[in-house]
């Protein structure tokens, strides 16, 4: 699949999603915006809470995320072994309860899968901030730490690195989103 310019598509649907709901979203308080609260929380979910049982004895992925620095927002992406999948963006606006739809359930266990695979292109951290605009940050959750990795747009845009299925599959819980949302 020619990803070329596909970022440049992807952004354009998700800021007309956000347009159309800009009205709701800018109801929200400054105070009130749960962005922060919610990714921070999701740093911190662990196995045990999750009910799953991973050996020490090898590093295993349970839980991507995927910060997005869209123009003067943050899209942020997170999935779980679990098949739960949520996407919080910096103005406010939520999309949780992935769990529910058998499409987002498949599609954050598929990430989970590629992020294995792609565990050992990372490094370990404990820094959580978000990245610079025009990188896409790849966080792990994993058994024995958090580990992460950057990208640029551009690569990701031309194909040129292996993290672009990674962040196509992210996307893709997005538009799975978007679809739940204008079906309502």
């Amino acid at each position: 699949m020619d990803t070329r310019h596909l970022l440049t598509v992807i952004l354009l649907v998700i800021l007309s999603q956000v347009t159309l709901c800009q009205k709701q979203v800018n109801k929200i308080p400054a105070d009130k915006n749960p962005y922060e609260e919610y990714r921070i929380m999701a740093f911190k979910v662990t196995p045990v809470d999750l009910e799953l049982n991973l050996p020490l004895v090898n590093t295993t992925v349970y839980g991507v995320l995927i910060d997005w620095p869209i123009q003067t927002n943050v899209a942020t992406i997170v999935a779980f072994s679990t098949g739960d999948a949520s996407v919080y963006l910096k103005s406010g606006q939520m999309f949780i309860g992935g769990f529910a739809y058998p499409a987002i359930q498949n599609l954050a266990k598929e990430m989970i899968v590629s992020a294995q695979k792609l565990l050992s292109e990372t490094i370990r951290t404990e820094n959580f901030a978000l990245p610079d605009s025009g990188i896409i940050q790849f966080s792990f959750l994993t058994n024995n730490g958090i580990f992460v990795h950057q990208e640029t747009e551009e690569s990701i845009d031309e194909n040129q690195t292996q993290w672009t299925p990674l962040f196509l599959k992210g996307n893709q819980i997005i538009t799975e989103y978007r679809s739940i949302t204008q079906n309502k």
